[in-house]
């Protein structure tokens, strides 16, 4: 895996900054990109294709709802995630 980063001065200024990085503009870092190794990248590229697919979507819907039944009960009622100390 190859990462690569470009410092903000060279990024503040680019037309494409919207297409290329989520940071606002007010970021203090430049974009930061992974290249994964090429067999990998076609595994990932497959994977993210199946998720346009109706069936994955179809699939998904019924795991998130077990997850969310899931994460109801084990979290306490009533109560915030954290707790903090008074």
């Amino acid at each position: 895996m190859v990462r690569a980063g470009f410092p903000m001065t060279a990024c503040r200024p680019c037309e494409a900054r919207s297409q290329c990085t989520r940071a606002g503009a007010r970021s203090e870092t430049g974009r930061r990109i992974t290249f994964h190794p090429r067999p990998e990248q076609e595994v990932i590229q497959q994977a993210r294709a199946q998720e346009d697919t109706k069936e994955w979507k179809e699939q998904y819907a019924h795991r998130a709802g077990v997850e969310g039944a899931i994460s109801q009960g084990v979290r306490p009622a009533g109560r915030d995630r954290y707790r903090t100390c008074d």
